[in-house]
């Protein structure tokens, strides 16, 4: 018994008080992967580092880069543009698809809605113009075992409802088991079984996913699921909101470029401005938002359509006037790509190069989502609710979190932990860290 307690007692002893930051990293760091740490001070000096120049896979901390990025180039007040124009001769209508990542059903409503308005009752042909985009729909270097997932939706000029089927699955209270999915599609089917254990499966046919959903977990379950063929999700919900505004189409066809007729414009829907796009896609981490934002600033800087290739030109080209290039090698918009490498140091540097701009560091800090209260940090950090605004990064093996921290005595700090090969989600190390700065400094 008393060897028993000994053991214990060494297995859960903590020190009282840490003197140093380099203690409690030493202390609280995961034993196992690799650990990165670099904190900044107000005016930018470096007041700790510890690997801060060693290579990490940033998962979605690479979203910082990106509105970085974006916000240099195009501004928080840039718009994507969804046209909706009619050919005179034939009365043909072509919709010019924007690769807006926004777009919802109901805006699909607002568009076709004043076509109706305006007279349009009847046509022949519908043209779904594919021109925002190139034919690329997936990062390299993501996890293509994954492809059902919703967080892997595939990036396209028709991008609707993020290219997800939002799934409740209800097994309670005598009332289940019950799937309900939004929006109905053929491109999505689900189906329930009994069974001791609760589990979940996808299979893949064709461009359908499948989702299983066996035994019962006693309460609602949310979930996403890919869609595989955006361009024909696409078409088939355009389809079905014509024939519920009774406008009479004959067919709808997907074409690739816009054909070099004389058109008369007949709707523009314009999305909320980028900085409210940037929000969502930080403070909750959407993928397909970055990679839309990717390619956007390719077909904007460079022309053509957009692709990987031209945005990652466009963000070198803005790591050159931050003068950061030595530190990242992006790979794409999301962080989902573990081609994606870059320093805790490089980081620390791009929030510096906001936080000392403040023509705009008070946006940039609001697309961070606050701890305890919102985004992907809405449920973590009870005891520092408030206290910091960090974006974080996880993938299999990957925890990281950057941002802002302002400590007890109104000292502002720039902190970012990085963590690879590491098991579990070793959210403690992160907590005692960020404690410690609160705290202490």
């Amino acid at each position: 018994m008393i060897k028993l307690l000994i053991m214990f007692s060494v297995l859960y002893y903590e020190p009282k008080t840490f003197t140093n930051l380099k203690d409690v990293v030493e202390y609280y760091r995961p034993k196992r992967g690799f650990t990165g740490v670099v904190i900044l001070d107000r005016k930018g000096q470096e007041v700790f580092s510890y690997n801060g120049d060693s290579y990490f896979v940033p998962a979605s901390l690479n979203k910082i880069l990106i509105a970085s990025a974006f916000l240099h180039f195009l501004g928080p007040s840039y718009t994507f543009k969804t046209s909706l124009l009619r050919e005179p001769k034939s009365g043909n209508l072509y919709f010019l698809a924007s690769g807006d990542p926004s777009l919802r059903v109901k805006d699909l409503f607002e568009i076709f809605s004043f076509a109706k308005s305006a007279g349009i009752l009847s046509f022949d042909t519908l043209y779904l113009v594919d021109w925002a985009y190139d034919s690329v729909r997936y990062g390299m270097g993501w996890q293509f075992n994954n492809l059902a997932k919703g967080y892997m939706a595939p990036v396209s000029s028709f991008i609707l409802e993020n290219n997800v089927v939002k799934i409740f699955f209800f097994n309670k209270n005598g009332f289940g088991p019950r799937v309900v999915s939004f929006p109905r599609t053929v491109f999505f089917k689900s189906y329930t079984r009994g069974g001791r254990n609760y589990k979940v499966y996808d299979i893949v046919r064709g461009d359908t996913v499948i989702t299983i959903f066996e035994g019962d977990i006693g309460k609602q379950v949310f979930a996403t699921r890919s869609i595989l063929t955006p361009e024909n999700f696409f078409k088939e919900q355009v389809d079905s909101l014509l024939r519920t505004l009774s406008i009479n189409v004959k067919c709808i066809k997907i074409i690739t470029d816009l054909p070099p007729l004389r058109f008369d414009t007949l709707y523009i829907y314009d999305s909320k401005p980028a900085y409210v796009l940037l929000m969502d896609f930080m403070k909750y981490s959407l993928n397909i938002y970055g990679e839309a934002f990717l390619k956007t600033l390719g077909r904007e800087l460079y022309g053509g359509k957009g692709s990987f290739e031209k945005g990652l030109a466009a963000v070198d080209s803005f790591l050159k006037v931050a003068e950061l290039s030595d530190h990242f090698k992006p790979a794409d918009g999301s962080g989902l790509s573990r081609y994606n490498l870059a320093t805790p140091r490089g980081f620390a540097q791009l929030l510096y190069y906001h936080y000392k701009n403040m023509n705009h560091f008070p946006e940039f800090a609001s697309l961070l989502a606050i701890s305890n209260v919102d985004g992907t940090l809405a449920t973590n950090y009870k005891g520092l609710r408030g206290i910091f605004r960090g974006k974080t990064g996880t993938l299999s093996g990957v925890t990281n979190l950057a941002g802002y921290i302002r400590t007890r005595k109104g000292e502002d700090y720039i902190y970012v932990v990085m963590m690879n090969n590491t098991p579990g989600s070793p959210k403690y190390f992160l907590e005692k860290v960020l404690k410690f700065i609160y705290e202490t400094m």
